[in-house]
């Protein structure tokens, strides 16, 4: 966060030049910061207080490695069917093979777009969702989670850069600049949630 010694300390551009980066940087997760504490405050009100978002968000799995929205958005949403099934989160993260039964879809499929390969697309994951309802046996399936499926999806494209040939080439993570907004946008609510389930820790 930047306060405001910061920029009465900034003598010269090429001090205050970071400072609007990270500025702007800040108005922008805000954004989604906001939206995170009143959605997830509401659809997750029995789980332990958390910044929903982040957990699509690009995520480190190696040195070399990449967990990316898209990814993630499909790995949370068959635990949050396995939560709603069993009420237990899955041991681990699940696999494409998993993924790929879960949601009716050829394994290669499947892995194409647990990869990035191919482009999840909101209209896509939302013609999906009741697949993982009917493979958990759930009469009545989870509630779509619109906010989070369009911030992933929004995140794949804008937080993750890829080559044609679909290399890696840049990301942004969330860093714990984000965690302050979305704790200083709760702390606005006029009723917080005191939800005590937790969640699972693979979830990150």
């Amino acid at each position: 966060m930047v306060r405001a010694s910061d920029w009465e300390d900034a003598e010269t551009w090429a001090k205050v030049f970071p400072l609007a980066d990270k500025f702007l940087t800040a108005i922008f997760f805000d954004q989604f910061a906001q939206v995170d504490a009143i959605w997830g405050n509401d659809f997750f009100s029995r789980l332990e207080p958390r910044p929903v978002f982040a957990l699509v968000a690009p995520k480190r799995s190696g040195p070399a490695r990449l967990e990316k929205p898209g990814r993630r958005l499909l790995q949370t949403s068959y635990a949050l069917h396995h939560w709603a099934r069993y009420r237990t989160w899955p041991a681990k993260p699940p696999r494409p093979g998993e993924l790929a039964d879960a949601l009716g879809m050829r394994p290669e499929d499947a892995s194409n777009l647990f990869d990035g390969t191919t482009k999840l697309s909101f209209q896509h994951f939302e013609n999906r969702w009741g697949h993982f309802a009917t493979h958990f046996g759930l009469k009545h399936g989870v509630t779509f989670p619109a906010p989070l499926a369009a911030v992933a999806i929004y995140w794949q494209n804008t937080l993750v850069s890829v080559t044609p040939e679909h290399k890696l080439r840049s990301f942004i993570i969330l860093d714990s600049g984000y965690d302050q907004l979305w704790r200083w946008r709760r702390d606005g609510l006029a009723a917080q949630s005191t939800g005590t389930e937790p969640w699972a820790s693979w979830m990150g």
